[in-house]
């Protein structure tokens, strides 16, 4: 990486700066950039320990979701079944994710595969991610230890998205089904 400090003077009035990169390197070094790890602009916004607090909340937020998936599948299965279903739902979000984002990273976004059997894995794939939460969005690793920002959009988008609007209606169909066995137990004896 190379890394140097810039003046405080390159930001406009209207808090825009423009970066315009050339590889005028003294050492004659080749310097590779790639599209998707380009130049950044870093500037500090909070301390490591808010970041880093921020980060903690996203980590809270994707435990309540995995505490909600667990006691939903528990409500109405055996443990192991219930362990059983609450991995593979985990394990088939990872895999349609990762579906996707190679799909994003080695093609354009209108260009279709070439194969069928690519355009229908990717087809699945996206249909399963409008229903299944992929645990791998609430990954924060990768920016703290870079040293970007987790803004609290990040946990808002997390919380609306995948707390409220996938797993709210998943908790409240385990709350059904527990409350459902539960008086049918009762009315049984």
């Amino acid at each position: 990486f190379s890394e140097f400090r810039l003046q405080p003077a390159i930001i406009s009035p209207k808090g825009e700066v423009t970066l315009a990169f050339v590889n005028l390197d003294p050492q004659r070094k080749t310097l590779h950039v790639q599209a998707s790890d380009g130049p950044k602009l870093l500037i500090r916004v909070s301390g490591f320990f808010e970041n880093y607090c921020r980060a903690i909340l996203v980590i809270m937020l994707e435990l309540v979701l995995l505490a909600g998936l667990a006691c939903t599948a528990g409500s109405f299965l055996s443990m192991p079944t219930a362990v059983f279903i609450v991995v593979c739902y985990l394990l088939i979000g990872s895999f349609a994710s990762y579906l996707v984002g190679s799909h994003e990273r080695y093609y354009d976004a209108d260009e279709t595969p070439g194969e069928v059997i690519e355009a229908v894995g990717l087809l699945v794939s996206r249909v399963m991610l409008l229903g299944i939460i992929p645990v791998q969005d609430f990954d924060v690793s990768t920016p703290i230890s870079n040293g970007e920002l987790v803004e609290f959009s990040l946990m808002g988008k997390i919380f609306l998205k995948y707390i409220l609007v996938r797993g709210l209606p998943l908790f409240l169909l385990g709350m059904w089904l527990y409350r459902r066995r539960e008086m049918g137990l009762v009315i049984r004896k």
